[in-house]
C-alpha cells in the first residue's frame, strides 16, 4: 500500500475516527485504526464494537492495499509532522513508514485481515435529511439521555418519522427534551428506532462540515442505524458512521406534552441562563438545587447551602397566574437553555410537586420537561 497525501488532511481523518477507537479493550486489535488505500481513495476506520466511524479522504493513491496501525501513535506522529506532503506506505509485514519533508518514521502494524469490517445497513428503511436539521434535532434533545448505563433504554434517543412528520426525543426519567419537525418527504412507513446518544454526539460534530443545504443519508437495519454524508472545503472526503440501536420500549410521553399549567411566565432566556449559572455556584454543594419564585412581574432564582452560604437574583417577567415557589435541579435548566436561540422562553408551572415544561417562544415544538425537587 501506498498513498501520498496532505498531513492535515491526515490528520483531521485520523482525528474522527480515532474517537470510535477503543481505549479499554481487551483485543489489542481495536486499538487500531484501519487504513486501505482503493480507487476511491484512503479509507480510515476505527471502532470499539458499538460504533463504527470511517473517512475515506481524496488522496493520489500509488498502490492499494490495506494495514492496521496504533491509532493514538499514529495520530500523535502524523499531528508532529511538519505541514507537507505526506507518503505512506505499508510492506507485506505490516510495517507502515511515513516520509514528510526530511522526517521519517516506521510503526508496527497488524494485519487488515484481524480489523473488524464496517456493517453492511441495507436501504430498507432509508431516508435523506439535511445536515442543518439533523444537526438541529440533535442538539435540542440529546443532553437529556441518561448516562447511567444500568438503564440502557435510557442512554439512548427516541427517533419516530411517521408521515412528513419527524421527532426526535431523550429522557433520564428527571427531564425530557423533545423536538419535532416537518420533512418534504414521506416515509413510506413508520420508523421508530432507538439510537445511542453518544453516536448522536459524536455525528453532531460532522454536521456543519459542509453546507448546510447538505443532505445526510440514513439507513435503518434490524440492529444498527448508518450516517453517510459528504465534507466540504475544509474538511474533505466522505464520511460514515455506523452504530447499534438500542433495544427495548422507550417510555411513553405523550401525555407530559398535554398537560395543562396553572402558571406561565415568560422571561428573557440569556438572562435566566445567566442568573441560573451563578446560582450554580453554591447550588452544586446541593445537589443543584435551584428555588424559582416568580411573583407579579419579577421572579428570583435562589439557592442555598450551609457550607457555602446563599445566591439570590431577580429576573423581570411576564406572568400569567399565581405566583409559586418551586425548586428544580439548575443544572437541567442550564442545559435546555443552552440548547435554545430563542430570545425569550416560556416557562409552564402547576404546583410545586408537578413535572415543570420549558419552550423557546419561537419553536413550539422544541419541548423540556423537568421533575420538580423538594423544598427543605
Amino acid at each position: 500500500m501506498e498513498v501520498i497525501c496532505s498531513r492535515k488532511v491526515l490528520h483531521k481523518g485520523l482525528q474522527s475516527v480515532g474517537r470510535a477507537v477503543s481505549g479499554r479493550s481487551t483485543l489489542p486489535i481495536l486499538s487500531n485504526v484501519l487504513l486501505s488505500a482503493s480507487e476511491k481513495g484512503l479509507g480510515l476506520l476505527g471502532t470499539d464494537l458499538e460504533v463504527w466511524m470511517e473517512s475515506v479522504l481524496p488522496v493520489e493513491v500509488k498502490e492499494k492495499g490495506a494495514v492496521t496501525v496504533p491509532a493514538r501513535l499514529l495520530s500523535e506522529v502524523v499531528s508532529a509532522l511538519p505541514e507537507a506532503t505526506v507518503q505512506l506506505r505499508a510492506d507485506d509485514r505490516g510495517a507502515v513508514s511515513l516520509l514528510c519533508g526530511t522526517s521519517n518514521y516506521e510503526i508496527v502494524g497488524l494485519p487488515a485481515e484481524e480489523f473488524p469490517a464496517l456493517p453492511e445497513v441495507g436501504k430498507d428503511s432509508s431516508f435523506e435529511i439535511k445536515q442543518e436539521l439533523l444537526g438541529d434535532l440533535i442538539r435540542k434533545t440529546v443532553f437529556a439521555a441518561s448516562t447511567d448505563e444500568t438503564r440502557a433504554i435510557l442512554t439512548g434517543t427516541l427517533l419516530l418519522w411517521e408521515g412528513k412528520r419527524i421527532r426526535m426525543v431523550a429522557t433520564d426519567s428527571y427531564r425530557l427534551s423533545t423536538k419535532a419537525a416537518e420533512l418534504e418527504d414521506t416515509t413510506e412507513k413508520d420508523l421508530n428506532v432507538i439510537i445511542p446518544a453518544r453516536a448522536l454526539h459524536e455525528l453532531s460534530r460532522f454536521l456543519d462540515r459542509g453546507k448546510e443545504e447538505q443532505k445526510v443519508e440514513v439507513r435503518i437495519g434490524p440492529s444498527q442505524i448508518l450516517f453517510g454524508m459528504s465534507g466540504g472545503e475544509e474538511d474533505p472526503g466522505e464520511f460514515r458512521l455506523v452504530s447499534r440501536l438500542v433495544e427495548g420500549q422507550f417510555p411513553k410521553f405523550d401525555k407530559f406534552l398535554s398537560h395543562e399549567y396553572e402558571r406561565r411566565l415568560s422571561v428573557h432566556r440569556e438572562d435566566f441562563l445567566s442568573a441560573i449559572k451563578r446560582c450554580l455556584i453554591i447550588a452544586r454543594a446541593e445537589a443543584s438545587r435551584l428555588l424559582l419564585e416568580p411573583s407579579g412581574d419579577k421572579m428570583k432564582v435562589s439557592a442555598e447551602s450551609a457550607d457555602y452560604g446563599k445566591a439570590e437574583e431577580e429576573l423581570p417577567v411576564s406572568l400569567e397566574g399565581e405566583g409559586i415557589q418551586i425548586a428544580f435541579n439548575g443544572e437541567y435548566f442550564r442545559d435546555a437553555l443552552e440548547a435554545m436561540s430563542a430570545e425569550m422562553v416560556w416557562l409552564e408551572l402547576g404546583s410545586p410537586l408537578s413535572h415543570g415544561l420549558l419552550k423557546p417562544n419561537d419553536d413550539p415544538e422544541h419541548i423540556c420537561i423537568f421533575m420538580p425537587m423538594r423544598i427543605f
